[in-house]
């Protein structure tokens, strides 16, 4: 093989690899610009709102601390003990301080393979904060932390079908009340704010959730340790955009104020979520709340929605309803909690094939009751509806084999005339009745598809830790043993031994390099992706 011949074929194969690694690599070595904070009379408006409604500044929300870029992130500190609360779905503290939720933990699902305890995905750690907060916008009542008290100290679900955790505080006057309601197998908590005020004088204000989170891309102790390249930030929806994403370099160039009467704001990650919802989200009736997002500066940042402002005579009391989800990307627990939550499973501009193919699987499992059997099942499945296009595409294939000899001929004898040789060759065709092009396009068909699918397997935490057989335990990882990369190397070069070689000879000996090269760049990829892990 001539020298340059190798050159060409070592390119390709580093292209293949680096494509592999480009979306591990962004995703444990990504480093985040320098977030632009928001100043504390800065106010941000969409456009789309009317500029006669007064904009509504969300900055008063209180957060842990002050954050400034020498400061460290610190959530608010506490005298007593968090309040622990502990369901089937959750393991759960809320401080008293503010009424925070600073810890859950998935009980159904593992931190990872190996490690056997829950995953934490909301916590009060400096370097990976991520928090649930929850209150009134009022000048007075944010000046200083509030504390709430509670009948007990520890909660538990246990046998029963719901659990309310009251949480009460007392400040000038001003009655507060927490309620949140915990139900069996549900990872969305409800959540009750009271307001009572005996204050003697009227009080102005706005109810609000908000979600706090510091960018923790550059880490595995949030993500999913064996995430691919896949959208961690902040989804939105109202009425004038029923899913929107910002990333978190949008967010800190760009601060929304988004006035709606229906919708929601998150914050999301691979295979996992949390979303304040509003009570009038499913229904879009009432005054018009305000989502919002915020950068504070040191990679931390903040989404969720204020509510319309209430004026209060003295003794009279104002409620709002809300729901926060903390959990999974369930299509179908995320369709109960608000329209268009579940678009979090992001399968992309092919979603309407995904979500057919989805169904498919989920179907097929409910009777095998392996996510294995029915990913090769859905894929058998989608090879069958594309029968008479593979077999199509094979008898042309077929019958350009036949027609190499003949290809040859006119390659010698007008190997010097392209026009002219392209022209017999065309004539051939035509007299052959064969179509050059008839084995490839029944395939260009089905690629939407096949990509689709492949978007279901990315997206579903049901094949997160989900075991197949023998050596494979977890579903969303590699083959620890390669075994299946090998397979699918010989498939491949089945496949084009089946096929008519390419008439430019260097073509085909790169063709023929292919199925080692895609073995040995999974294995290259898995080895280095092992490097990355073991670094961070």
């Amino acid at each position: 093989m001539k020298a340059n011949q190798i050159r060409i074929i070592l390119l390709v194969a580093l292209a293949l690899v680096f494509v592999m690694l480009y979306g591990k690599w962004n995703v444990m070595f990504h480093v985040s610009e320098p977030a632009t904070p928001v100043t504390q009379n800065q106010t941000v408006t969409n456009d789309s709102a009317s500029s006669s409604v007064p904009t509504i500044n969300v900055d008063h929300i209180k957060s842990p601390t002050k954050i400034s870029k020498t400061q460290e992130i610190l959530p608010s500190k506490t005298e007593s003990n968090p309040i622990t609360v502990l369901t089937d779905v959750y393991k759960l503290e809320i401080s008293p301080i503010n009424g925070t939720i600073t810890k859950v933990a998935l009980l159904k699902y593992n931190k990872t393979l190996n490690d056997k305890t829950p995953l934490v995905l909301l916590n009060d750690n400096p370097n990976s904060l991520y928090l649930a907060q929850s209150g009134i916008i009022n000048t007075n009542l944010n000046k200083n932390d509030i504390t709430f008290t509670s009948a007990k100290t520890h909660y538990n679900l246990g046998d029963k079908n719901t659990l309310e955790v009251v949480l009460m505080a007392k400040v000038d006057g001003i009655d507060l009340t927490k309620t949140f309601t915990f139900t069996k197998g549900s990872y969305d908590i409800k959540l009750s704010q009271a307001l009572q005020n005996n204050s003697g004088e009227s009080f102005t204000g706005k109810f609000y959730g908000q979600i706090l989170r510091k960018d923790d891309t550059t880490s595995t102790s949030l993500l999913d340790v064996h995430s691919y390249a896949t959208f961690t930030g902040v989804t939105l929806s109202s009425t004038q955009d029923k899913y929107q994403k910002e990333s978190y370099k949008d967010i800190a160039s760009n601060a929304q104020n988004i006035r709606t009467t229906q919708g929601w704001a998150a914050m999301v990650q691979h295979y996992f979520l949390s979303a304040w919802v509003p009570e009038n989200a499913t229904v879009g009736i009432g005054n018009e709340n305000t989502i919002f997002t915020r950068s504070l500066g040191d990679g931390t940042y903040t989404t969720g929605v204020a509510m319309p402002t209430f004026t209060l005579a003295s003794g009279e009391s104002a409620t709002d309803n809300s729901q926060l989800y903390i959990g999974p990307t369930i299509k179908t627990n995320l369709d109960t909690v608000a329209p268009n939550l579940a678009l979090t499973v992001d399968y992309g501009w092919l979603w309407f094939i995904s979500d057919l193919i989805f169904w498919a699987m989920t179907l097929i499992y409910s009777v095998v009751g392996n996510w294995g059997v029915a990913i090769i099942l859905v894929t058998f499945l989608i090879k069958l509806i594309f029968y008479p296009l593979s077999a199509k595409s094979y008898r042309s294939m077929a019958k350009m084999r036949l027609l190499q000899p003949k290809i040859k001929q006119l390659k010698e004898r007008y190997g010097d005339d392209k026009q002219k040789m392209t022209q017999q060759m065309m004539q051939m065709y035509k007299r052959e009745k064969v179509n050059p092009v008839g084995g490839c396009l029944p395939m260009v068909v089905q690629i939407p598809v096949f990509i689709a699918l492949y978007w279901v397997l990315l997206e579903s935490v049901q094949l997160r830790q989900a075991p197949f057989i023998f050596w494979i335990h977890d579903l969303s990882v590699k083959d620890p043993f390669y075994v299946l990369p090998v397979l699918m190397g010989i498939s491949m070069f089945v496949q084009q031994r089946l096929n008519p070689a390419p008439p430019d000879p260097m073509q085909a000996k790169i063709m023929m390099f292919m199925p080692i090269i895609s073995i040995f760049s999974h294995k290259c990829w898995a080895d280095f992706y092992n490097v990355l892990e073991s670094s961070v």
